[in-house]
This record gives C-alpha cells, structure tokens and sequence, in this order.
C-alpha cells in the first residue's frame, strides 16, 4: 500500500508542481504566528494543497488524505 507522502512525490512529479510560499500563504501563517497558534505543514501537506490548488485533488479527496497523512505520521511516531 502506497503512504500519502510517496503518493504526493509521484503526483507532484506527473504535474511538474512544486510547493512554493504565496503571499497568501506567508500572511496565513503570520496571522497563525500573532494568534499564537503554531501551525507546521510538512512537505506531504504543502504537497497536497499545491495539487489541490492546482485542480489535481477536489477539496474532499485533498481532506481525506491529509487525514490519512496525519494517522500515518502518527503511528510511526
């Protein structure tokens, strides 16, 4: 059975994608920086967002693998 994560890396490397900052997404984590939260995405869950962002997931499949992606990096833990 494939991880999450091995399946990002092949999915990013059929669309030729690579997570990079926004200027959304530096101002997301400055608001979860001042609100005190400390919000960490790993490179799987940027991977997910980029591929969701670029149509390659729907918001649905995009939630449920990055939930099968924090069970996974949970129980090696």
């Amino acid at each position: 059975m494939t991880s999450v994560r091995e399946y990002v890396i092949g999915q990013l490397a059929r669309y030729r994608l690579v997570p990079v900052s926004t200027s959304s997404s530096q101002l997301a984590d400055k608001f979860s920086e001042l609100s005190g939260d400390d919000v960490e995405l790993d490179e799987t869950m940027e991977g997910l967002i980029v591929l969701q962002r670029f149509d390659h997931l729907s918001k649905k499949e995009m939630l449920r693998l990055a939930h099968k992606h924090l069970l996974e990096r949970n129980s090696n833990n």
